[in-house]
């Protein structure tokens, strides 16, 4: 499968997922805010050798908005993203 294939089941795959969420787009305007919010208190925490793991532990056991498999696989890639960016340095 070439590349190009796979960006468009992917894509497909998620005008599917989109089209069956019926949830409030002001909620999810609001959650999208919150999530900035944590992701900003994450890196700062990180740029300034904090406890940064706990900020995303703590978003990601909490409740809202999003599905706890949201919220995981969110934090899991936010994780990951503060980890190769700080390797990359």
């Amino acid at each position: 499968m070439k590349r190009a294939d796979k960006i468009r089941a992917a894509n497909e795959a998620a005008a599917l997922i989109a089209a069956s969420d019926d949830r409030d787009q002001t909620q999810r305007d609001s959650a999208r805010r919150e999530w900035g919010g944590v992701r900003k208190s994450a890196r700062d925490a990180f740029v300034k050798g904090g406890d940064w793991k706990s900020v995303l532990d703590g978003y990601r056991g909490g409740d809202g908005f999003y599905t706890e498999a949201e919220r995981r696989k969110m934090c899991d890639a936010y994780s990951e993203e503060l980890i190769n960016n700080a390797v990359g340095r």
